[in-house]
């Protein structure tokens, strides 16, 4: 089990913000915690924090598809309702609304997970 410093830096919501927005190691809000698009690093390089027990799961893309996923059906249904756009139109708008949204708050949204696990201190 990974030692937490008794003096971390305090989280406010502006520091959890700026922590998902950046990626960076809730310990030491210095080191950048993602390798690739979304997979965690092991270890912070800037403090050596162990991040292999910070897991958000599936946490942050089921999110993600109830927040993106009910307004864009939303969307297609009116624009369906309203402008009998075809079938194909309102397919490419729906994907490219979803998969749009996820590329774009996917990071974030699993960053924030993982700040939070250690700032609530899950184990």
């Amino acid at each position: 089990m990974a030692k937490r410093k008794k003096n971390h830096i305090p989280l406010t919501a502006g520091s959890l913000v700026s922590l998902s927005l950046a990626g960076l190691c809730p310990q030491c809000h210095r080191g950048k915690i993602f390798t690739g698009y979304s997979r965690v690093k092991n270890r912070c390089p800037s403090c050596g924090y162990n991040l292999q027990h910070e897991n958000s799961g599936d946490g942050p893309s089921a999110f993600l598809l109830l927040l993106i996923g009910f307004p864009a059906v939303f969307v297609i249904a009116l624009l369906y309702l309203k402008y009998d756009w075809p079938f194909w139109a309102l397919f490419l708008i729906f994907i490219a609304m979803v998969a749009g949204g996820m590329f774009l708050l996917l990071r974030p949204l699993k960053a924030m997970f993982i700040a939070l696990q250690y700032y609530m201190k899950s184990e």
